[in-house]
């Protein structure tokens, strides 16, 4: 399982979002990859680009590359389920 979270630096919703991620799968799940695409960077924007990203923060979970779940704008309150499903 892959989490790919795609904000900005001076995004403060996109910094809580990446604390509570983190935070997670420390405790949920430490195998989980977990990836920040900053758009404000040349990769950042490849990469959300690719995924049709529009708002920040976008949190996208993924296996095996096919995205399971997409949440555009903020981290659901429920997060954590989401980390447990295999």
């Amino acid at each position: 399982m892959e989490i790919k979270l795609f904000g900005k630096e001076m995004c403060h919703g996109c910094k809580v979002a990446k604390e509570r991620i983190l935070s997670l799968i420390e405790h949920v799940d430490p195998k989980v990859k977990f990836n920040y695409y900053d758009l404000d960077t040349v990769d950042g924007l490849a990469e959300g680009s690719f995924y049709e990203v529009q708002h920040v923060p976008t949190i996208l979970i993924l296996n095996n590359d096919k995205v399971l779940w997409r949440f555009d704008g903020e981290l659901p309150s429920d997060f954590e389920k989401y980390l447990k499903w295999k």
